[in-house]
Order: C-alpha cells, then sequence, then structure tokens
C-alpha cells in the first residue's frame, strides 16, 4: 500500500507541475523582456502603468504591487530605502511613503492584502540579514512592524497566505538560529495573524523556487519537491538526482528509490531507535 501511495504521488507530481499560476503557459520573448498591463520590465529597467498610462521607472529593483479598490499599490526598493506608492485609476499618485530608518535588502519583496489590511514582506540588513514584515492599512499608516532572525542570515524568499495563515519561505544560515531553529539552508515557517511564528521546518537546499497551497502546501527547490500539511508535517517529497544515479520520493515514514537496475523501499521505525 506504501508503493502504491508514493507511485501515485510521484505521478501526480510528474504530470501536474507546481507553478506559480495554474494558468502557465510557455512564452517565447526577447531575453531579459517582461511585459504584462503594469510593468515592462527589459535590461534591468522597471516601467511601471496603469490603465496604459505611464508611471515611472526603477533600475534593477526588487518590486511588487496590488490591486485594491481601483487603486494601485506599487512597493520597491531604492538606495536601500523602502518606497510604496498609491496610484487612481486616472493614474495620479495619491500617496509615497518612504522608510528610511532601515536598510533594506535589495533582493524580493511581496505585498499580500488581507481583509482591510496591507502586509509587505522584505528583508533588511541589521549587521546581518533579517525577515522584516510591515502591517499597513490601505492609507498606508504603519500599524505594525515585526523582524524574524538570528545572528547571521535570514533572508525573506516567499510567502503565501491561506486560511488566517502565512507560510514563509527564508534562506536561513544553519547556525543563525534566534527566531528559527540551528541548521538548514531554508526555513518553511508558519505564522498567524499577529505575525507570531507558529512552527517551523527546516530542510537542506540549493535554491528555492516556487510553492503553492492547495488544501496542502507544496514547495519546490532546485532538486527536491516537498508536500506538506497546514501545520507543515511532511507527507512527502521528491527528490531529483541530476547526476542521473537514482530518484527517490519519501513520505516521512518510508522512501521508494528508482536505480537504473533495480527499486528499492525503505520503512523507517521510528520505535527502535534508541
Amino acid at each position: 500500500m506504501k508503493i502504491l501511495m508514493l507511485l501515485n504521488a510521484l505521478l501526480s507530481f510528474i504530470y501536474s507541475p507546481v507553478y506559480e499560476d495554474d494558468d502557465y503557459e510557455i512564452k517565447i520573448e526577447e531575453a531579459e523582456d517582461i511585459k504584462n498591463d503594469i510593468v515592462k520590465v527589459k535590461n534591468n529597467v522597471c516601467e511601471f502603468y496603469f490603465n496604459q498610462n505611464y508611471l515611472f521607472s526603477i533600475n534593477n529593483s526588487s518590486y511588487d504591487y496590488l490591486e485594491i479598490d481601483k487603486n494601485l499599490y506599487i512597493g520597491y526598493i531604492e538606495n536601500d530605502y523602502l518606497v510604496l506608492k498609491i496610484y487612481d485609476d486616472s493614474a495620479k499618485l495619491l500617496k509615497t511613503k518612504i522608510i528610511n530608518d532601515k536598510s533594506f535588502n535589495n533582493t524580493r519583496i511581496k505585498l499580500i492584502k488581507v481583509n482591510d489590511k496591507i502586509y509587505l514582506f522584505s528583508t533588511i540588513i541589521n549587521n546581518e540579514e533579517d525577515i522584516y514584515i510591515l502591517e499597513l492599512d490601505v492609507k498606508l499608516n504603519i500599524l505594525k512592524d515585526k523582524s524574524l532572525g538570528g545572528k547571521l542570515k535570514d533572508e525573506f524568499s516567499d510567502v503565501i497566505y491561506t486560511n488566517d495563515t502565512f507560510y514563509l519561505v527564508l534562506a536561513h544560515d544553519p547556525l543563525s538560529k534566534g527566531d528559527f531553529e540551528y541548521g538548514g539552508n531554508y526555513i518553511i515557517s508558519k505564522l498567524n495573524l499577529d505575525l507570531d511564528v507558529m512552527k517551523s521546518q527546516i530542510v537542506n537546499e540549493n535554491k528555492y523556487l516556487n510553492m503553492k497551497f492547495d488544501n496542502t502546501l507544496k514547495i519546490v527547490f532546485q532538486s527536491c519537491e516537498y508536500e506538506l500539511d497546514e501545520d507543515l508535517n511532511l507527507i512527502f517529497s521528491f527528490i531529483y538526482h541530476y547526476d542521473s544515479i537514482y530518484t527517490s520520493i519519501a513520505s516521512d515514514d518510508c522512501r521508494l528509490s528508482f536505480y537504473p537496475d533495480r527499486m528499492e523501499f525503505y520503512y523507517y521505525d521510528y520505535n527502535s531507535v534508541n
């Protein structure tokens, strides 16, 4: 039964790859040319538009945006500062807010709307990198801010929101500890709406790619895919071995490995471990 479950999970990953957008479509475009209705990116220059009206440009900066009640909210990093702007549907600038009392890492930021609030996730440089989260109202007034991390690197990678919960992925120095634990190159963390860390899982992976929540949390790294339940318990993992020696898929208590000449099944009897 365990083998059948793992094989079924394997096939589901092969034929249902995890993308950030369910309507994923491959498009051939010019190199370094990304276009949509709001952002055009070419040669590291981002041009922002709203309702086909040009707004402004930034160079080689991390950014994110939201549309709320016909207004466009844009956040980006400029000269280590965080800049937030609101435009109405006629492309009129309604408000600009600059947060310059902290040094922001120009890696990634993300805006998420939850009810009548906006949450911004980013990385600040505080001797070493820390996760920095802002809770704002729709007028960009700061309601709460919080930093998470330890003595060494804790860098924001991604976050999604579902069921009153934030699922956060961060690049992590194994010796950092602080709000998380020792070990692992990445941390997967569960936060409530008060931004308290409810639970975290440590993973040793090289590069984060993407994640989505569809009854379970699916997270893709360069060499492994994880499926976790809503409490971050491992359901199974699928490991890619690029040296073509073998491929493995695992749950919390067993592993199925495929070799060129055989297949091996391992069951972990935790009760027998002293």
